[in-house]
């Protein structure tokens, strides 16, 4: 377990050599990483936390409508995107000033629907426009057991307001960002909104996928919405320390499947055992620069 600080956070502990009979092994081939959040942090979410949903539900959020240009748009006229102050100038495009501009997720659907296999139970998908906030929070009164976003996450430098700002040495915290179908602009999702919904997910996983590193919350980024979902309930949630491709969630699907099988659920050694299967993989997966991005925090 894991109790950590600043610029620890961004250090990939599972991912790390250690020297073992016979051969050099990373630390996961033989141990469970656990991160658990700051004392503060660990009493809301305790004193808000209820016993973790058994519904079986899957939710998943992802492949949003982020873009004019995106195919799945009713013909609504040209979507004008006005800049949102507060994100870094990394995340807006330099060909178009002035504007919030994103690609399409092309591998989330399929990174969602992986999952939801492989988790087995009944499984609902919020996807293209759908991806929004209003039935994001409609599905949540459905109590879920797992949650699993695969979108954008971007990165704003203004603390927020209330105390789960979980900021960098930069002032940094993660927004997760949902679809801006009808809209002027993305929706976006900050920690202290979160830290005011209520849920009792056994695990919300946040798999910020990318169109280049300069526009992902770096894994400090991410600890806001890590803690956020924390307060509002959940008993674990799953980051990742640096950008991830967008492919079809090959370790999800594995976490999932173990974690389907555990009689009592534990998150943390599940992701362990799908962090040794892209191991054994034998393919790109097997490289540490992917599986070693992924960690999970708790409030066991």
């Amino acid at each position: 377990m894991l109790s950590l600080d600043k610029n620890l956070f961004d250090v990939p502990f599972a991912a790390l050599v250690e020297q073992a009979p016979g051969r050099p092994a990373y630390v996961v081939e033989h141990r469970v990483t656990h991160v658990i959040p700051g004392a503060g942090y660990w009493v809301d979410a305790v004193e808000r936390r209820n016993r973790a949903s058994s519904s079986g539900r899957f939710l998943g959020i992802g492949d949003p409508i982020y873009n004019a240009a995106d195919s799945r748009l009713p013909p609504r006229g040209t979507m004008r995107r006005r800049l949102v102050s507060w994100l870094r100038p990394a995340a807006v495009s330099a060909a178009a000033p002035g504007t919030l501009s994103l690609p399409r997720l092309a591998a989330s659907a399929a990174e969602l629907d992986a999952c939801a296999r492989a988790w087995g139970g009944p499984a609902t998908l919020l996807e293209g426009d759908r991806a929004a906030r209003l039935p994001l929070s409609a599905e949540l009164d459905r109590d879920p057991e797992i949650i699993h976003f695969a979108t954008h996450v971007l990165e704003s430098s203004v603390p927020p307001r209330g105390r789960v700002g979980a900021r960098d040495a930069s002032g940094s915290y993660g927004l997760i960002a949902l679809s801006s179908a009808g809209r002027s602009e993305a929706e976006l999702l900050t920690p202290v909104e979160i830290a005011h919904w209520k849920t009792r997910a056994e695990l919300v996983v946040l798999n910020g996928c990318h169109s280049d590193a300069e526009r992902v919350a770096a894994g400090a980024g991410l600890l806001g919405l890590t803690r956020a979902w924390l307060t509002a309930g959940a008993h674990s949630v799953a980051g990742s320390r640096w950008d991830t491709p967008d492919e079809n969630g090959a370790l999800f699907a594995a976490l999932y499947r173990q974690l389907r099988m555990q009689p009592t659920p534990d998150p943390a050694s599940a992701l362990a055992s799908a962090q040794r299967e892209m191991i054994r993989s034998g393919s790109w997966r097997a490289r540490p620069r992917y599986w070693g991005a992924y960690f999970m925090v708790g409030n066991e």
